[in-house]
């Protein structure tokens, strides 16, 4: 596994185009490789909920770009992350299996050691060039455990207009550098774990970011930047490297990009800041949960309202990206996938993705996957997950399908997989819980058809909810006890795989 920082980058653009400088350090193909397998470009925007986005009928258009580019892609309209914030999302869409199985379920990120070979690139195999990109550390927590399935890492600063990790100068063991650096010494808490050592580099950095910031005048509140690293990027200069770095590959390659996506700090550009002050539109108001919520109503209107204008801006570029590809020739011989980890909560009081909760803007994720030359659209309205990419992808690479994976090939993409009426989503919040250790709190949702079955599970509280989505998209009535004859089918069903999930992790008697 080859790792490249931007160093290795610099050295070369300085003298050459960037797509020509990557070219030259990023890894080419060989012999044993077959370039009639079809390339996979897969792209991870963190924190975008389908619940936001006007390709799933949101009132504010805010995906002009993607909803261009659903016009040629299979559009699936119930697709789930496998949990709530980005380490047990990414962890179901890199290995397969749902979260109460690969135990990625806190922020250390730590995957069942046993399960270290079950991951994407290595059920599409050694024929595929296969390279990997996080702005998300915690996203780079589990590519890690990955690596040696992956030919390539790319550095999280290489796209960077300035950064200051200290992790990434360590390039033996990354994830080590990482944890011990900025995650633990210089995380960005008041006052910081270290104050020998964290007072100093964050009196730099913020030297360092007023001196950026001034000389920018197309982002008003300053460049994005990504919340667990000290990284400031432009979003045109982001998607222009992924342009650069896809036309260096040679085939068959699977990329893995995992942007920063729409993740807070919400900074968009100046062409959509306070693009949506003059809509009239409010959403719903929902009564507040009885486990927690907090914000005002105002605060969240507010924070929507940010967070909608730089889900704008990302789609901006995600577009000329998209066009981009299609002038080069990508889109004839690619798979273009788009999903997201988790989403995004501004309702109930609650704010954001740091919750116990599984509503809809939390875990309903947009999926949209363009095949080689596809031309139109189609519309898939079966619930899918995070666990059904794997499997797809082994079935897009010509390989079996692990007999492990706990997800099933997509429907839609004449991969002779068919519309399951039965099939079963599963999400799953826990972090609270030690990785390997019995989930004593957790929150589960199951999702099957139209019906979504919510389990709360802790020490002081344990009670079920049951929403018609259909019918009641927001999540407003709970059928739970009205509807028994679907209520216990649903709870025994879940409650059979928890235990099944979780009996491993029980102290013996």
């Amino acid at each position: 596994m080859r790792t490249l920082n931007r160093r290795d980058f610099l050295k070369l653009s300085l003298t050459v185009p960037a797509a020509a400088a990557l070219s030259k350090i990023l890894p080419q193909v060989g012999e044993h490789r077959s370039a009639s397998l079809p390339n996979v470009i897969l792209i991870v925007l963190d924190t975008m909920s389908a619940e936001n986005l006007s390709v799933y009928g949101y009132k504010r258009r805010t995906t002009p770009g993607i909803e261009r580019f659903a016009q040629r892609a299979t559009v699936y309209h119930a697709h789930q992350s496998g949990g709530n914030f980005t380490v047990p999302g990414t962890g179901s869409i890199l290995s397969g299996m749902y979260p109460w199985t690969h135990r990625a379920i806190n922020s250390p990120g730590f995957v069942a050691r046993e399960f270290a070979d079950r991951n994407i690139f290595k059920a599409v195999g050694p024929s595929y060039n296969r390279l990997a990109f996080s702005q998300n550390l915690w996203a780079i927590h589990l590519l890690d455990q990955f690596v040696k399935d992956i030919d390539t890492l790319l550095s999280p600063a290489l796209f960077t207009v300035d950064q200051q990790a200290v992790g990434n100068k360590f390039t033996k063991d990354l994830n080590a550098a990482y944890l011990s650096f900025d995650e633990f010494l210089f995380w960005h808490n008041n006052p910081p774990p270290s104050l020998i050592l964290g007072i100093p580099e964050r009196a730099i950095l913020a030297h360092r970011y007023i001196h950026i910031n001034d000389n920018v005048t197309d982002y008003p509140i300053g460049l994005p930047e990504t919340g667990l690293l000290p990284l400031y990027f432009r979003l045109d200069e982001l998607f222009e490297g992924l342009r650069s770095t896809i036309a260096t590959l040679a085939p068959p390659y699977l990329t893995y990009f995992h942007l920063w996506g729409v993740h807070d700090p919400y900074k968009p550009h100046a062409n959509f800041l306070n693009g949506f002050d003059d809509d009239p539109w409010e959403p719903e108001r929902k009564p507040r949960h009885r486990l927690g919520g907090r914000s005002s109503e105002e605060n969240l209107l507010k924070r929507r309202r940010r967070y909608d204008e730089y889900v704008a801006s990302v789609d901006h570029e995600f577009g000329r990206l998209m066009d981009a590809l299609e002038e080069d020739g990508v889109l004839d011989t690619s798979y273009v996938i788009v999903t997201a980890d988790h989403g995004e909560s501004f309702e109930r009081g609650i704010l954001g993705h740091s919750n116990v909760f599984l509503f809809q803007p939390l875990v309903h994720i947009p999926l949209l996957i363009s095949a080689p030359g596809q031309d139109k659209r189609v519309d898939i309205h079966s619930p899918t997950n995070s666990v059904d990419l794997l499997p797809t992808l082994a079935g897009i690479a010509h390989q079996d399908i692990p007999e492990w994976c706990e997800g099933e090939v997509l429907p839609g993409l004449d991969l002779s997989a068919t519309t399951n009426p039965g099939r079963v989503s599963i999400s799953v919040e826990s972090k609270g819980t030690p990785s390997f250790a019995s989930m004593y709190k957790a929150t589960v949702a199951l999702r099957q058809g139209r019906y979504k079955l919510i389990y709360y599970r802790g020490s002081e509280y344990d009670f079920y909810e049951l929403y018609d989505l259909e019918a009641d998209p927001g999540e407003l009535v709970d059928l739970y006890d009205k509807l028994p004859e679907v209520s216990k089918p649903l709870q025994a069903e879940l409650f059979s795989r928890f235990e099944r999930a979780d009996q491993k992790y029980r102290p013996k008697n």
